[in-house]
């Protein structure tokens, strides 16, 4: 984390550490999908409180077309 980010934004940095640890036990006790899933809830949960969330750039590939009816190409 940059802390200098954090004081210049005027935040507790303690609250912070604070936070931390306790995603650091979801995801000890969760795994790193329930510490993903946590982070979507709350991102979703502060757009709808009005909150600019830094939106991502990279988004998860998902193929929607099942393997069975997905057209043949050469050098599959």
């Amino acid at each position: 984390m940059d802390t200098k980010v954090a004081v210049r934004a005027g935040v507790n940095l303690d609250e912070i550490a604070e936070w931390i640890e306790a995603f650091d036990e979801v995801i000890a006790a969760e795994g790193a999908n329930g510490g993903a899933q946590l982070l979507e809830a709350i991102s979703r949960y502060a757009r709808e409180a009005g909150v600019e969330v830094p939106g991502r750039v990279n988004t998860a590939y998902a193929n929607t077309i099942p393997v069975e009816e997905e057209v043949r190409y050469p050098g599959d």
